[in-house]
This record gives C-alpha cells, structure tokens and sequence, in this order.
C-alpha cells in the first residue's frame, strides 16, 4: 500500500478499497475469530429471527479482547489514522452478513447520522462480494455535500453519477468517510457476503451534528 496515494485518494472521492489488504494467513484468522465469536452467542440462530438487520453484531470488541486489539492497534487503526490525518477514537468492531434470498435493501445513507461528522469505516471481505450477492455501491464525492440526516435519501441508485459497486475478493478491505453515501440491494443468491468493520471517528471532531431539512 502507498499510504500516502490511498490518503490523496481519500481525500478526493471519500472512499477507497484496498486489494489484498490482509494475506491468506491474516484472512484465515480473522474468518475463524469470527466465525468462534458467532459460534459462542448462538448467533446465527439469533440472525434467523431478526426482524431488522439480519446478519449485523456490533461491539464485537466489548466481549473479545482480539478483536478490541485490532479495533485499537491493529491496521485498520493504523491505515484509518492515516487516511483522517488524526489520532482516533475507536467505536466499535462488527460483524455483517448479508442473508442468502434475504429481501431487505439498506437504503443510501452516511453514517454520521447524529455523530461525529470526521470519521471513517474500514470493512474487510470474508467472501467474494459482487453485484449478485449485495456488494456496497459508493457515490466519490459525496463526503464533500449536504445532506439530510437520515436512512433513506431519495435521488441515489446505481447510475448516479460517481456511483460505484465495491466488488470485492476475500481479504481486500474499503474504507469510506462518515459522510460518504452509500447502500446495497438484498443478496439474490445462496452465497454469503460476509465481513467484519471497523468504526472509527476522528479525535478532533466535534461532534458537529448533521444537516436536517427544515
């Protein structure tokens, strides 16, 4: 990785996705972590009776200590810090699944919904993620306008301009600003695409809040 090519790119589209970002063995370790982590709470079960969100589990860093380290002091840290040109604040460590023949898109949003509006989210592929299976779509140069502070915004698909789908092997990882928009359709196919994210904001930010239409 160029650092310093991956932070001009950043800077400029909001967003960028990182090939091989972890090597077979790193890959292995993580896909194993998780799947004990998931494994030990009964989870899945608890996925299949969701009526939101099927496949999410935040704080994963709350109950293991490996993932807290990696959430803190591991690269995703370090690359994040490096992208926001600022120390961190860590927030939490998570786990997603989109559900086979599920039916439920996420609908374009930002995350700085309410939050601090300097920060960044760095993912990681478990699984192969196309187009079929409910890969992310980013709009580049999002993270430079206003919008209104909700799930939902209206105007966004997959022909907008900038709009991109993040098609990613296992073991590459993308990384997007709190303020990028970004969604994804429902899985259409048997293949899970899982993955693991990383939430950060920026130690200097004040929590400015989001634009809200009158």
């Amino acid at each position: 990785m160029d650092l310093n090519e991956l932070r001009e790119d950043y800077s400029r589209d909001g967003c960028v996705v990182i090939p091989n970002f972890l090597d077979r063995a790193e890959l292995a370790e993580l896909d194993a972590r998780t799947e004990a982590y998931l494994a030990r709470g009964n989870h899945r079960e608890k996925f299949a009776k969701a009526k939101a969100f099927q496949g999410t589990l935040k704080n994963l860093n709350v109950h293991d200590e490996w993932f807290d380290q990696l959430l803190r002091e591991g690269r995703p840290a370090q690359v994040v810090s490096h992208l926001l040109d600022d120390e961190l604040h860590p927030a939490t460590a998570a786990f997603f699944d989109r559900i086979p023949g599920e039916e439920t898109a996420i609908a374009p949003h930002f995350d700085a919904l309410g939050h601090r509006r300097n920060g960044a989210t760095l993912w990681i592929a478990l699984d192969d993620t196309r187009k079929d299976n409910g890969c992310l779509y980013y709009v580049k140069g999002s993270h430079k306008q206003k919008y209104e502070s909700k799930v939902g915004l209206s105007g966004f698909n997959e022909f907008t301009e900038g709009a991109f789908a993040v098609e990613l092997n296992p073991g590459d990882a993308a990384v997007h600003s709190a303020l990028t928009i970004h969604w994804s359709f429902p899985n259409q196919t048997q293949r899970s695409r899982r993955g693991v994210s990383f939430f950060y904001s920026a130690a200097s930010s004040k929590g400015e809040k989001s634009v809200k239409k009158p």
